[in-house]
């Protein structure tokens, strides 16, 4: 039974490993594709801060370790307590790479939609960026007038900050 149990594990843990390494290559063209898009390198940088991008490296990297140093250790220890007990470390964090995987596929589809990047962009807590991001939008959006409402909301939001920031300094200026 136990023996069964991870040889299954393996072979599932082995085809996601699989699916996770042939859609790699996808995103890093997509990504690539943010910066064309907007043609900007600033967008495809925010996009490679922004921190499910972070976690899935970090779980791409430790998978990837995984799985050239657990059979090692397998190997040196012939223990099957360690041996079920690497496979389901393993297991967990192949899982939590699928999980990345999936947000940030989100993310990129934010990204490659620009009215669900202007909205995450509003949102952003860091009103210099949110300001240098929208600008960057706005060159997008000038540039097709299928854009053009995506523009005039860009414009809304950049003149909202220009005014806030001349009612800060007002208010600065005048204690």
């Amino acid at each position: 039974m136990l023996t069964s149990f991870s040889a299954i594990l393996e072979l599932c843990i082995s085809m996601v490993t699989a699916l996770l390494g042939l859609a790699y290559p996808l995103f890093v063209d997509k990504i690539n594709g943010i910066a064309t898009m907007y043609k900007s390198k600033r967008m495809s940088a925010r996009f490679r801060s922004d921190p499910a991008y972070i976690v899935f490296n970090i779980f791409l990297f430790v998978s990837i370790l995984e799985l050239f140093v657990f059979p090692f250790v397998i190997y040196a220890i012939h223990s099957k307590q360690i041996e079920m007990i690497l496979l389901i470390v393993q297991g967990i964090t192949v899982f939590i790479l699928s999980l990345c995987m999936v947000l940030l596929y989100d993310l990129m589809m934010t990204y490659c939609n620009p009215e669900s990047l202007c909205q995450k962009i509003r949102a952003s807590l860091n009103p210099q960026r949110r300001i240098e991001d929208l600008s960057i939008l706005m060159e997008f959006a000038a540039k097709d007038i299928v854009y053009r409402d995506l523009y005039a909301t860009c414009q809304e939001e950049l003149f909202r900050h220009i005014m806030e920031f001349q009612q800060q300094e007002l208010s600065r200026n005048g204690q």
